[in-house]
C-alpha cells in the first residue's frame, strides 16, 4: 500500500522531489495517539489518514490495521476498509473479531451471502461470540425469505433510499412514494422496498397502488412473512376478507411468531369468519385428502412449509380434558392443527369430536412390536412412552415445521410468542424446568422430590423440524421403548429423567423460563398469580399455559392430589381459575368419560392385567413372539424353574425380586413353599396388587 504522506524521502539528483512546502505539516513522530483521538472524536477521514501512517511504520500491527478499516468504513471508503481488514486477517487468521467486522462491512455493502460467510467464519472461530451467531441467523433468514440488504447511504441509490426513508419518517407519504418508486426504477428486485412503497401509497389513500406494490413484493420474495402480512392489511381495507385471511394464514405458516397476523385471524374468528386453509385441512371433495389414501391413521400431512401442530396423548378416560385443551388451543392458535394420539381402543360412537380435533390411533404411529410395547406399560407409562415417536412422525413424515406437545390436563390461556420465535429461529427442542427457583425444604414438591422426578416437566415439550431435534428424539425414543417406567428407586420416572441429559448433548436445546408457560402446583409457590377479569397474569406476565396435573373437577377446592399444598385453595385468583377449568371439564363430559375402561388393561380373555404382570414382562422379556395380550396369561401361570420349580412364573418373579421375601421364605423346601403361599393368602396378594381371581388361579397353579 502506498503511504498517504508525501514521499519526501525520495530525492532526484540530490534535490527533494515533490518535497513538502514550508507550510506542509511534518509527519508526527508517533501518530497513534492522534489517530486514536481523531477516532474518538469521530473525525473519520483524519483518523484513517493517521492510522495509515501507523501501519506504514508498523506493518505487522494487527490492531492498527483494524482501526484503519473501521475509520475508512465510517468515512465511506468501503473498498479501502476491505483492504485494511483483509490485511489484518492475513496477519491474524485466528481472530474471530476480524471476521465479524468483515461481515459487518459486507453487510454495509449489501452483500448478504458474503456477510453470512464472514459471520459463520467468526462463529466457527469463537462459538461464544454471540454477535456473530445472531448476525449469521439474521442473514440466513434474510436470504431464505428472498430479502435484500439496503444499499449503503453513500451510493447514489443509497442516498435516494435515505431520502425516501426520511420522507416516510416525516409522514410525507406522497413524497416518500415518489422517492421509493424512483429507487425501484434502478433496483426493481428489492422486495422490501416494494413493501415500503406499498405503505406510502396506502397512507396516501391510493389503495390500488398499494395492493400492486405489496403483490410485487410477495412475487419477488414469496417466503417473506412481512410481505404477506402487509398484503393482508391492504386486502382487508379493500374488503377482500377471504384474500386477507389467506394472506395472514400464509404469513403464519412462514413465521408463526407474527403476532400481528395472529391478532387479525383471531379478530376474523370472533366475527364468525373462517377458512379451512387456516387449519391446514383439505377442502371438501379433495380426493387426495381422503383418509383411506393417507397413512398414519388418516392424518393429513402439513399443508405448507411453516405449519404448526399441537398434539397430546391420552386414553378415552381423559377425553373431556382433551376436548377442553383442543378448544383452548383453537382459540389462541387458530392457524395450528391439533393431533390427538389415542392411546386406547376405538373411540365410542357418542364421542362426537369436532372436525378440527384429529385423532391418531397409537398403533398407527409405527412403533415396532406395538403389542409388546403396549403390554409393557401402565397407562401413564404408555402415554408418556409414545411422545418421541409421535413428535418424530409429525416433524418427519407429516412435515410439520413446529410441534408442541401438551399434556391433556393443560389449559391454554394466552398465546406464547416467545415459544414460536425460539422454534422458528434457532431451537431444536424447548423444555420448561420444574423449578425456576430453589424450593428449599417446603412441603413436596421440593428440591429433593423434583430431583427424583427430573429437572424438566415433560408435560410440555416443543420441537422444530431440524436434524438435531430428530436425532435427540430418536435417542429419547430408544430409551422409552423399554425404560419408560415409574421406578424412582431405580432412577426412572417415566419419560422425564432422560431429558436431564439433553441440554448437555446439544446447544440447540432452549430452556424456557417464562413464568406463565407450564404453571402448575410444583412451581406456583415461586410466583404471584393475579386475575384481571377473564385474564390471568403471573408475575406481571400473561399466564399462557396452566397445567392442572392431579386435578379433580368434582373437588375444585383442591388443586392437585399429588401435593398437600393448596388444600384448600385460598388464593382467590387461583380458585377462580380452578373453578373455570372444572366447569369446562364438566361441560365437556367429564362425568361420562372419566370412568371409561382402558383397552390395554385386560388380557384378550377379559381378565385384568395385574401391575405385577407388566413388571414381569418388562424385566424378563425384551420382546415377545406374538401378542402378549393373547398368550402371556397362560405363560404367567405355568411352573417356573430354577430355585422355585413349584411356583408359577408370576409368583416366582415376585419372590425373586424382593430380598425380604427371599430371606424369609425358602421356596425350594416344602415348608418354605407352604409358608409363602400362606402369606400370600393372608397379606401378600394385596401387597403384590393381585385381585382375588388372580390369587386363586396362582395358588391353584402352585399346588
Amino acid at each position: 500500500m502506498a503511504p498517504l504522506w508525501l514521499p519526501w524521502m525520495r530525492r532526484r539528483g540530490g534535490v527533494a522531489a515533490d518535497a513538502p512546502s514550508a507550510h506542509s505539516p511534518a509527519p508526527p513522530e508517533d501518530p497513534r495517539p492522534l489517530a486514536d483521538a481523531a477516532m474518538a472524536a469521530r473525525r473519520w477521514e483524519e483518523a484513517a489518514r493517521l492510522y495509515a501512517l501507523v501501519v506504514e511504520r508498523q506493518p505487522e500491527d494487527v490492531a492498527a490495521w483494524m482501526q484503519l478499516g473501521h475509520s475508512r468504513k465510517e468515512s465511506g471508503d468501503l473498498a479501502g476498509a476491505g483492504e485494511a481488514y483483509a490485511r489484518a486477517q492475513a496477519l491474524a487468521p485466528w481472530d474471530a473479531d476480524i471476521a465479524l467486522n468483515i461481515g459487518h462491512l459486507r453487510k454495509v455493502e449489501g452483500d448478504a451471502h458474503a456477510a453470512l460467510a464472514a459471520y459463520e467464519q467468526a462463529a466457527a472461530l469463537d462459538p461464544g461470540l454471540e454477535d456473530a451467531v445472531l448476525e449469521a441467523q439474521a442473514m440466513r433468514a434474510l436470504i431464505a425469505e428472498g430479502r435484500r440488504l439496503p444499499r449503503h447511504a453513500l451510493t447514489g441509490a443509497g442516498r435516494l433510499l435515505a431520502a425516501a426513508d426520511a420522507a416516510r419518517d416525516a409522514r410525507q407519504w406522497r413524497e416518500a412514494a415518489r422517492l421509493y418508486a424512483e429507487y425501484l426504477q434502478a433496483e426493481p428486485e428489492h422486495a422490501e422496498i416494494w413493501v415500503q412503497l406499498g405503505h406510502a401509497e396506502k397512507e396516501s389513500g391510493r389503495l390500488a397502488e398499494a395492493l400492486s406494490a405489496y403483490r410485487r413484493a410477495v412475487e419477488l420474495a414469496p417466503l417473506m412473512a412481512d410481505g404477506h402480512v402487509q398484503l393482508g392489511h391492504a386486502l382487508k381495507l379493500a374488503g377482500d376478507h377471504e384474500g386477507a385471511l389467506a394472506a395472514y394464514a400464509r404469513a403464519l405458516e412462514l413465521d408463526p411468531s407474527r403476532s400481528d397476523a395472529w391478532r387479525e385471524l383471531r379478530g376474523y374468528a370472533a366475527q364468525g369468519r373462517a377458512l379451512k386453509a387456516l387449519s391446514g385441512r383439505p377442502a371438501e371433495g379433495d380426493a387426495a385428502g381422503a383418509a383411506e389414501e393417507r397413512p398414519h391413521g388418516g392424518i393429513a400431512p402439513a399443508a405448507a412449509a411453516g405449519a404448526v401442530a399441537f398434539c397430546t396423548i391420552a386414553a378415552v378416560n381423559y377425553l373431556a380434558q382433551v376436548r377442553v385443551l383442543h378448544d383452548s388451543i383453537r382459540r389462541h392458535y387458530p392457524e395450528a392443527r391439533f393431533i390427538f394420539c389415542l392411546a386406547d381402543g376405538p373411540l365410542p360412537e357418542d364421542a362426537a369430536l369436532p372436525e378440527t380435533l384429529e385423532v391418531l390411533p397409537a398403533e398407527a404411529i409405527g412403533i415396532p412390536d406395538f403389542p409388546s410395547f403396549a403390554f409393557r406399560y401402565e397407562v401413564t407409562e404408555f402415554c408418556t412412552a409414545l411422545k418421541p415417536s409421535l413428535l418424530r412422525l409429525l416433524l418427519g413424515e407429516l412435515g410439520f415445521t413446529m410441534v408442541v406437545y401438551l399434556d391433556p390436563d393443560m389449559l391454554v390461556l394466552a398465546r406464547a410468542p416467545q415459544l414460536l420465535e425460539r422454534l422458528w429461529r434457532e431451537a431444536a427442542l424447548v423444555l420448561t424446568p420444574h423449578l425456576r427457583r430453589p424450593a428449599g425444604a417446603r412441603l413436596p414438591p421440593n428440591d429433593l422430590s423434583i430431583m427424583r422426578a427430573g429437572a424438566f416437566n415433560l408435560g410440555f415439550i416443543a420441537a422444530a423440524q431440524r436434524p438435531e431435534a430428530l436425532r435427540l428424539l430418536a435417542w429419547w425414543g430408544e430409551h422409552l421403548a423399554h425404560n419408560c417406567l415409574e421406578r424412582p428407586e431405580e432412577g426412572l420416572f417415566v419419560d422425564q429423567r432422560f431429558m436431564d441429559l439433553v441440554p448437555g448433548f446439544s446447544d440447540q436445546v432452549h430452556i424456557e423460563r417464562h413464568p406463565g408457560l407450564n404453571l402448575a402446583y410444583w412451581n406456583l409457590p415461586e410466583h404471584r398469580l393475579t386475575r384481571h377479569g377473564e385474564f390471568f397474569e403471573v408475575d406481571g406476565e400473561p399466564l399462557q399455559i396452566m397445567h392442572f396435573s392431579g386435578f379433580d373437577p368434582t373437588r375444585p377446592e383442591i388443586l392437585s392430589r399429588h401435593t398437600q399444598m393448596f388444600r384448600p385453595i385460598t388464593d382467590p385468583a387461583l380458585r377462580a381459575l380452578a373453578d373455570r377449568y372444572a366447569g369446562l371439564l364438566q361441560a365437556a363430559g367429564y362425568a361420562r368419560w372419566s370412568s371409561a375402561p382402558y383397552r390395554y388393561a385386560r388380557f384378550a380373555s377379559g381378565r385384568p392385567i395385574p401391575r405385577l404382570a407388566r413388571r414381569y414382562f418388562a424385566d424378563r422379556h425384551a420382546s415377545w413372539r406374538g401378542d402378549p395380550f393373547a398368550t402371556l396369561e397362560a405363560h404367567l401361570c405355568a411352573p417356573a424353574s430354577a430355585q422355585a420349580p413349584r411356583l408359577p412364573r408370576l409368583l416366582e418373579y415376585a419372590w425373586s425380586r424382593d430380598p425380604v421375601l427371599r430371606s424369609v421364605f425358602d421356596v425350594a423346601t416344602a415348608d418354605g413353599h407352604a409358608a409363602f403361599l400362606s402369606w400370600l393368602e393372608r397379606d401378600g396378594a394385596g401387597l403384590l396388587g393381585l385381585d382375588r381371581e388372580w390369587l386363586e388361579r396362582l395358588l391353584a397353579a402352585a399346588g
